[in-house]
């Protein structure tokens, strides 16, 4: 049975904050702009987990290196709906982070 992921501290729930949206509607934004060739390069598979795997990604413009995590999203699957729900904490926890 997979756990879900943690909350900040004092957090009951992902907050709605007004970088979380303007995050996400950057985040939707690009997915849309599918005509434009993506800037990062998907590489190495580094590791695979409950939801999906991860490899690791690279900047064609800059170098720079990050985690990609790849999902398969099935539509009206339980499976598929909590994997949304731990990829939205892990969004919103990361833009936490950096704020």
């Amino acid at each position: 049975m997979a756990h879900p992921l943690p909350l900040p501290p004092g957090a009951l729930s992902p907050p709605k904050s007004s970088a979380t949206s303007a995050v996400m509607s950057h985040i939707t934004e690009k997915a849309s702009a599918s005509s434009k060739k993506s800037q990062w390069q998907k590489g190495e598979l580094i590791g695979r987990g409950t939801f999906g795997s991860v490899y690791i990604g690279t900047n064609r413009e800059t170098g720079a290196s990050c985690a990609i995590k790849e999902v398969d999203i099935i539509l009206d699957d339980p499976k598929s709906a909590e994997c949304i729900k731990q990829l939205e904490q892990i969004i919103v926890i990361c833009i936490l982070s950096i704020s």
